[in-house]
């Protein structure tokens, strides 16, 4: 996977890669993730955070 020329504006987490991904708080953070991330890169990532 590659993210290129990407410029964000008023963000809190511009990129943000979790791999204890639970997006409704019901999973089991005893067991080990079984996602794995391999082979990622950037290049030419801008961001401006947010102003509150």
């Amino acid at each position: 996977m590659h993210f290129e020329n990407i410029k964000m504006v008023n963000v809190s987490n511009p990129i943000l890669i979790d791999q204890q991904y639970c997006p409704w708080n019901q999973c089991n953070r005893d067991t080990s993730s079984l996602v794995q991330i391999s082979d990622v890169s950037f290049k030419n990532i801008q961001g401006l955070p947010s102003l509150h």
